[in-house]
């Protein structure tokens, strides 16, 4: 379960990679030899040309292969992804939703939805629809509530509209799930520097401090310096660290920021995804 989650990150979905390690096992009882190893030398190529940047062969294997597998919604997946980065969003979407009416021909919910409802909506916020984006996000959180990415994507999307509230249960849920996930941690202590300023309190039911510390910029420092342990050369990272250790009040340690030129902060913080 946890290899899955790490390897959610990549190109192509876990499932399809273990059915094509197995020489496509889930078919063998309904398929002669044959069929087995034409599977296995066609998804092996097209997992090849995948991995090579080759997403046109690499879509070219993967229809191919749901001809011979029409039912598994793996490859269905898989050749979105090829379409997406070949700039073809609206094919990658038809892609992602014939392999969710596979997994839910009638509506039925399980956790294999997750993987196609992110990736639709990447493909939405790419696309700027950010309604159906944050509806296809809820609907992978909803399938698979234990899914960190998940949280990671929507609270992207809610620190974009400034719904800073929202991003941070999102990106807190994320580290909760994930205590290594560097970009829920980066999220987290960006929602935690905006608000810093964004927090209005009220009192009897909210204080302008994150459990654990005095301020939300004590809280960001705190989140940034765990993505800079678990990647020390992450630019956009430090450079949100120095800005949220100058202006704090009264000023932290800067074992980190010190080899960093103090007097240009960025001006607001990046919230860019690490890509690592």
């Amino acid at each position: 379960e946890m290899l899955e989650k790490r390897c959610a990150w990549l190109g192509v979905g876990v499932a399809l990679l273990l059915t094509l390690a197995c020489g496509g096992a889930a078919a063998k009882k309904q398929a002669p030899p044959k069929m087995d190893a034409t599977f296995q030398r066609v998804g092996n190529k097209a997992m090849s040309d995948f991995q090579q940047g080759r997403y046109q062969a690499a879509y070219d294997g993967f229809v191919e292969l749901q001809g011979l597998q029409p039912d598994n919604h793996e490859l269905f997946v898989a050749g979105g992804q090829a379409l997406s980065k070949l700039g073809d969003l609206k094919g990658a979407l038809a892609q992602y939703e014939k392999a969710i009416m596979l997994l839910a021909p009638t509506g039925q919910k399980t956790k294999a939805l997750a993987d196609p409802y992110t990736k639709i909506g990447e493909l939405f916020t790419q696309l700027g629809d950010y309604v159906q984006a944050k509806r296809a996000f809820d609907d992978a959180i909803l399938a698979d509530p234990a899914l960190a990415h998940s949280y990671v994507l929507r609270g992207h999307l809610a620190q974009q509209f400034d719904q800073y509230n929202d991003a941070e249960a999102d990106f807190l849920k994320a580290t909760q799930l994930e205590p290594l996930d560097i970009n829920g941690w980066n999220g987290l202590g960006v929602a935690w520097m905006y608000l810093e300023h964004a927090c209005q309190p009220v009192e009897g039911e909210r204080e302008c401090k994150p459990a654990g510390y005095d301020s939300y910029d004590e809280g960001s420092i705190a989140a940034l310096r765990k993505v800079m342990a678990l990647n020390p050369g992450n630019m956009i990272t430090l450079s949100n660290l120095v800005m949220a250790e100058n202006r704090s009040s009264p000023p932290a340690l800067l074992p980190v920021a010190s080899i960093v030129s103090v007097g240009s902060p960025l001006l607001a913080p990046c919230t860019a995804v690490c890509r690592c």
